[in-house]
């Protein structure tokens, strides 16, 4: 019973983004022999699936939509697990399961929203996420977002602020830079993208007002002038990220 609760509170929400059947399903029952791979990952089929014990969790997702091919969506996941599934497990203490495939969204945001919900899932249950098939923007970068949710910091140079004498919009944007990690955490915790949108603007706000105080390149001060420089620098770079895990395409100048 421990085995199946664990199933239906981690699981239950996220069958939905999955194909239904599983690439195992379709392999007669002998197929792999004891010592492979596919005799030895835990599948998820229709019948159940348990990840409790798993080190890594594997899934599949084919869009490509993100890229340049002109390739719609594939069945790349599958062609990897014909592979992999044959290989022989000589590593028989790591565990494995096998999510199978996200489903292929009305639009590659919509794939992509649905495996940011699964990734964070693993995530939060503390396994290793393999992505299999798909474009390179689509498997490893969806999972970069949730490493860089608890792990993404910014660090602030004490010196630099000390050499440039920061001034009191200097010091209050710096703190609200810094609260982007947190930002990014509470939104995904919560599933509302609303929470970054709503910090990007603040910090927009918050920067024109400096930049409205404060001059840059016209300051003779130079180590006041480069503070001041990379401050705008990675006021630039949080928005983008922030516009970024919105999904939207920010403009190269303005």
């Amino acid at each position: 019973m421990l085995i199946f609760s664990f199933y239906f509170i981690y699981m239950q929400d996220l069958r939905p983004f999955f194909d239904p059947e599983h690439f195992i399903e379709t392999k007669d029952e002998g197929t792999y022999s004891p010592m492979q791979w596919g005799a030895n990952i835990n599948c998820a089929t229709k019948d159940s699936f348990d990840w409790d014990d798993a080190d890594i969790v594997i899934v599949g997702c084919g869009e490509m939509r993100g890229d340049e091919t002109g390739v719609d969506f594939t069945n790349g996941p599958d062609a990897v697990r014909e592979q992999l599934y044959k290989s022989y497990n000589w590593h028989p203490a790591v565990k494995i399961a096998d999510a199978g495939n996200i489903r292929k969204g009305a639009t590659a945001d919509d794939t992509r929203a649905a495996l940011r919900e699964v990734l964070y899932e693993i995530h939060q249950a503390g396994k290793t996420a393999i992505v299999i098939g798909g474009s390179h923007d689509l498997t490893m970068q969806q999972y970069e977002v949730f490493r860089k949710a608890e792990q993404m910091g910014i660090q602030t140079d004490l010196k630099l602020v000390s050499d440039a004498n920061a001034g009191i919009k200097e010091i209050e944007l710096i703190k609200l830079l810094r609260k982007f990690s947190e930002t990014v955490s509470t939104a995904a915790t919560g599933y509302s993208p609303a929470i970054i949108a709503n910090y990007c603007y603040e910090l927009s706000k918050e920067y024109n007002q400096f930049y409205h105080d404060y001059s840059i390149l016209g300051e003779d001060d130079l180590s006041v002038r480069n503070f001041r420089l990379a401050l705008s620098k990675l006021t630039s770079e949080i928005i983008y990220e922030g516009m970024w895990l919105l999904g939207i395409e920010m403009p190269e100048r303005m």
